[in-house]
């Protein structure tokens, strides 16, 4: 998603440069070039992103794709963590568009404009929503480690409890 939001920054900038009056039209034609390479790249980027061959920003019904993850005992809620991405096809083709995102124009190009900033908008709060599910996985794996050694270190203790009461009644014999 850092690259689709970097794309997304650079397609914007082109946007701008082709909004302004400054440029030529062929000077125009050379910046929608850039702008609908990289709109192709996101595209395929959105559709190639895969994790245990499951689409993770595209879905056949424009719906949402949904992990659960198991970070505890039991088959319980309360043991796994849900992280659900948002289905980003939006950002295939025909948005860019059929709205005029192309920098052809001055008036495309400001259309593109504020396409782009609502794409921007989504792409972040998803970015968040990620980033916060990620911090999540991350304590819950810190969490899990800390059980694992306070839990050998306590059967250790018991172990050893038990051998140091077996060598005192051994000496007693």
């Amino acid at each position: 998603m850092i690259e689709i939001e970097n794309m997304l920054q650079r397609m914007r900038e082109l946007a701008l440069q082709a909004s302004s009056g400054t440029v030529t039209q062929l000077d125009r034609s050379y910046l929608s070039e850039e702008f609908e390479a990289l709109e192709t790249e996101i595209v395929r980027v959105a559709k190639a992103t895969q994790f245990n061959e499951t689409d993770v920003f595209t879905t056949t019904d424009a719906a949402t794709t949904n992990f659960t993850i198991q970070v505890g005992y039991t088959t319980d809620s309360e043991d796994s963590i849900g992280i659900e991405i948002a289905d980003l096809s939006f950002l295939a083709g025909s948005v860019y568009s059929s709205s005029g995102a192309s920098s052809d124009s001055v008036a495309l190009a400001s259309t593109a404009i504020s396409n782009i900033d609502t794409m921007l908008g989504i792409v972040r709060t998803e970015r968040a929503t990620l980033g916060a599910a990620v911090n999540r996985l991350g304590y819950a794996m810190d969490n899990l480690s800390n059980i694992s050694v306070n839990t050998e270190a306590a059967r250790s203790r018991v172990q050893d409890a038990d051998f140091a009461a077996e060598s005192a009644a051994l000496a007693r014999r």
